[in-house]
């Protein structure tokens, strides 16, 4: 699953990365493992249980600062 997303974001120079429990954690470990992804800034967050619109707003929030 992480190589899916992996493969997704490969082009990215940041990412937010957020959800329940330590998988947020866990993907960013599988990120950083790969020489491709060790110069991005990676950031964690945390959320539980938001509607699509939470978590556009909390992607928004962080990008624009």
């Amino acid at each position: 699953y992480f190589k899916s997303l992996a493969e997704e974001v490969d082009h990215a120079d940041q990412l937010f990365i957020f959800g329940p429990g330590k998988s947020q954690e866990e993907f960013k470990n599988f990120l950083k493992d790969s020489h491709k992804f060790q110069s991005i800034d990676i950031v964690l967050g945390t959320s539980d249980k938001i509607s699509n619109n939470q978590m556009v707003a909390k992607v928004k929030d962080h990008f624009d600062k």
